[in-house]
């Protein structure tokens, strides 16, 4: 019983991801847009992002 509830998860969880990524690649025409976000992403999103970035570099260092 417990298996199920798992499998049942794990096919929900992929399944998202994959209407997702159909969902964001309807907003992406070029390389611009899929490697900057359209340059919309806003100065709160792109600190975050340099953060969680700076963050996973760090912690691969073992700093």
């Amino acid at each position: 019983m417990a298996n199920q509830g798992v499998l049942i998860t794990i096919i929900v969880y992929n399944f998202l991801l994959i209407a997702i990524g159909f969902w964001a690649k309807k907003r992406t025409s070029n390389q611009d847009d899929f490697y900057l976000g359209g340059r919309g992403l806003g100065p709160f999103l792109t600190a975050l992002s340099a953060s969680a970035s700076s963050s996973s570099a760090w912690s691969l260092l073992g700093v």
